[in-house]
C-alpha cells in the first residue's frame, strides 16, 4: 500500500514539473509593449556624455523571433501640473521621431536621443527643468500595457570633473603683520582608506565648464555656513579658481593652478581672508568616484 502510495505521489510531481515546463516553455496569450519606468531622470555630461538610450519592452514572449514595432508621440498635456518644462527642440534630436523597434532576438527597443551642445548654456537645463514627455499610441504587439504607456524623461547635466575626490592639502595662516599663526595653520593630509570627512570633498557642478567645492581649506560645507570657491577648467591642464557667490568667504587664486587628466588629479593654489588672519593654501583633489544617475562610477 505505501509502495502504490508512493508511486501516486511521484506521479504526481511529475505532472506539475511537466505542467510548469510547459508554462516556461510557451509564450503567454499576449504579447504587451510598455515603459519600464513613467518617469525617470538622466544626466548629460559636457563632453562626454552628449547621448542617452531611451526604450520600451516586450513582455509576453518567452522567444522573441519576429520584427515589433510601437509608435509614439511627444505629448505635452502629461506635464501639466508638473514643475517641468518641454524641452525645446533645437536641444535635441531622436533617431527615430516615431517609432521604436523591437528586433528579432531582442525584448527591448531603443532609440537615440542626442543633446545640443546649447543645452548646456541653459541655466534650467543644470537644474533640470527640462523634460521630454512620451507616450506609447499603436503597436504590432497584442496591446500596450495600461498605465505603463508614458514615459516623463526629465533631462540635466553634469559639468565633465564633477564627482568625488579626496582632498590632501596644507594651509598658512598669517597675522596682520605678516606673522605665521601655528595655531591656525593645519595639514590635512590621509592615506587611503580616507575616513576624515575634511579629507573627502564633493565636486559640484555650477556652470558647463565650473565646479563649486564643498569646502576650504579645513573647513567642510555645512547649512549654517557656506565654505565653497568655483574651479573653472579649461578641457586642457589650467584651471582657475574664482569666488562663490554663496559662500561666506571669498577665495581668490595665488598661483598656477592644474589639472592631471592622466592622473585625475587637481593641484590648486589659493588663499582668502577670514576674521583679521590670512590663508593661504595649497591643495591635492584626487579624484575618488561619481555618482551618475544613481550609478557609483570609480573608473
Amino acid at each position: 500500500m505505501k509502495k502504490i502510495v508512493n508511486i501516486i505521489y511521484i506521479s504526481i510531481v511529475v505532472c506539475l514539473l511537466s505542467s510548469c515546463y510547459d508554462d516556461y516553455e510557451y509564450d503567454y496569450d499576449y504579447s504587451v509593449a510598455y515603459f519600464y519606468n513613467q518617469e525617470l531622470t538622466r544626466s548629460f555630461v559636457v563632453n562626454e556624455v552628449n547621448e542617452i538610450k531611451v526604450g520600451i519592452t516586450m513582455g509576453g514572449k518567452r522567444f522573441s523571433d519576429s520584427h515589433e514595432t510601437v509608435d509614439y508621440i511627444i505629448d505635452q498635456t502629461l506635464l501639466s501640473g508638473t514643475d517641468l518644462t518641454l524641452l525645446p527642440e533645437e536641444y535635441y534630436s531622436l533617431s527615430n521621431n516615431s517609432q521604436f523597434e523591437v528586433h528579432p532576438g531582442d525584448f527591448d527597443g531603443n532609440i537615440t536621443l542626442s543633446i545640443d551642445p546649447s543645452f548646456y548654456s541653459d541655466p534650467r537645463a543644470l537644474n533640470g527643468e527640462y523634460a521630454i514627455p512620451f507616450r506609447l499610441t499603436t503597436t504590432s504587439m497584442d496591446s500596450i500595457l495600461e498605465n505603463k504607456d508614458v514615459l516623463i524623461l526629465q533631462l540635466k547635466y553634469e559639468a565633465q570633473l564633477f564627482g568625488n575626490y579626496y582632498h590632501n592639502g596644507a594651509t598658512i595662516a598669517k597675522d596682520a603683520d605678516g606673522n605665521v599663526v601655528s595655531s591656525l595653520s593645519s595639514v590635512y593630509h590621509q592615506e587611503e582608506p580616507v575616513t576624515n570627512d575634511v579629507n573627502n570633498w564633493t565636486l559640484n557642478t555650477f556652470s558647463a565648464n565650473t565646479l563649486f567645492t564643498s569646502g576650504i581649506s579645513n573647513k567642510l560645507d555645512s547649512e549654517s555656513m557656506r565654505y565653497s570657491f568655483n574651479i573653472e577648467f579649461d578641457g586642457e591642464d589650467m584651471v582657475i579658481i574664482t569666488p562663490n557667490p554663496e559662500s561666506s568667504i571669498e577665495v581668490s587664486q595665488n598661483g598656477v593652478c592644474l589639472y592631471d587628466k592622466d592622473k585625475r588629479e587637481f593641484y590648486l593654489n589659493y588663499s582668502y581672508s577670514h576674521e583679521e588672519y590670512t590663508y593661504t593654501a595649497t591643495d591635492t583633489l584626487i579624484y575618488r568616484n561619481r555618482i551618475l544617475d544613481g550609478v557609483n562610477q570609480w573608473q
